[in-house]
This record gives structure tokens, C-alpha cells and sequence, in this order.
């Protein structure tokens, strides 16, 4: 299994240097079913509560970022919260933006932010919240994953894809025309 992490400045390009570093909190590194993959996170994201989200990527992390993270973190009794920072690169530079959809090759981190809730009541002012947020967060990201998405304009859809975007309209409109699939991260048809 081949990977590439940079631990505290040091280069470490296999999965045995990085367990060999040091104690992991967790160490789920090795083969494992798709399904429990898919399925790992259940119980962290149960079913029935609202949720919220907005994500993006960063080159950096740069303190006016944390100030505005802190600045906006507003967990309550009724309203769990978190900000996920992860470390990109590696191999995924190593592939062309236009060699595939994904075009930020170039991307160090991607941060998501998300709240839940279990009052339907509180949704509207919640939701609101967290746009708020994201609206100081977002002039720091660069794009964003697809699979993050979440109340996603077609000029932001269109603009993570960077030159992509195009190409994959081109596909769309040969083999899915009428939108079929469109309950994702949505490519209309312009056909």
C-alpha cells in the first residue's frame, strides 16, 4: 500500500514508515471491505438529525483562516458543530488538472465545516448560521470536493471544476441529455 505524508517536516512515502513514526490515535491502515467503508462513519452521522455543510479547498492555513474559524465556532446545547481540516497532496499532484474531473491537484488541505441538530424548528436560523460562517471562510478555499457539496450554485459547481467543466457538459449532453442523473453535484445538459 503506497502513500505519501509529511509529518512534521519529514517525507515519509509508505503506510510501514508512517506506523513505524510513531502511535497513531488510530490506525485503520490496510484492506477493507467497500461496504464497510461506505458505512464507516454511520454512526458519527445518524439518521434523523438535520445537518449542514460547506467545504473547501486551501493551500494554505493561514492565521487570518484560524482567526475566522475560532472567530465563527459557535457550538450550543441544541447545535453540535465541527471544522475538519485534512491533508491533501502527495500522489494526487502527481496526475494532470485536466487529466481527469478532479482539477485541484494543486490543493494542500480540505476544510469542511459542519453543524447538526435534532429541532426541525431551529433549521431555518441554523442554516443561516452556518451560511453566514462559510460567507468569512470562503475567500481563504480554492474549489471544493464534489462529495462535500451542499446548496451549491451552478457558478461555484462550475468553477471547481475549473476548465474541466466544459468537457464534462460534453459528456453529459452525449450520454446522460435529459439530466437524469442530477441529484449530485449537478452537470446540466445544455442539450
Amino acid at each position: 500500500m503506497a502513500g505519501y505524508w509529511i509529518v512534521r517536516g519529514a517525507e515519509i512515502r509508505d503506510a510501514e514508515a508512517l506506523q513505524e513514526y510513531g502511535k497513531p490515535m488510530i490506525d485503520n491502515i490496510g484492506k477493507h471491505k467497500y461496504l464497510d467503508l461506505q458505512t464507516d462513519n454511520d454512526r458519527t452521522l445518524p439518521h434523523g438529525l438535520n445537518y449542514y455543510m460547506k467545504a473547501g479547498f486551501l493551500r494554505d492555513i493561514e492565521p487570518d483562516l484560524i482567526d475566522a474559524l475560532v472567530d465563527g465556532f459557535e457550538p450550543t446545547d441544541s447545535r453540535s458543530f465541527v471544522t475538519i481540516i485534512s491533508q491533501l497532496g502527495g500522489a494526487i499532484a502527481d496526475v494532470g488538472a485536466a487529466d481527469t474531473a478532479f482539477a485541484h491537484r494543486d490543493a494542500s488541505y480540505d476544510m469542511l465545516i459542519g453543524a447538526s441538530w435534532s429541532d426541525d424548528e431551529l433549521s431555518e436560523p441554523y442554516v443561516q448560521d452556518m451560511r453566514d460562517y462559510w460567507t468569512t471562510l470562503a475567500p481563504f478555499t480554492h474549489g471544493f470536493y464534489v462529495n462535500n457539496a451542499m446548496d451549491e450554485d451552478v457558478p461555484r459547481i462550475r468553477a471547481t471544476y475549473r476548465g474541466n467543466y466544459d468537457r464534462l457538459v460534453a459528456l453529459k449532453n452525449e450520454y446522460d441529455p435529459t439530466n437524469f442523473f442530477r441529484l449530485n453535484t449537478n452537470i446540466e445538459p445544455t442539450v
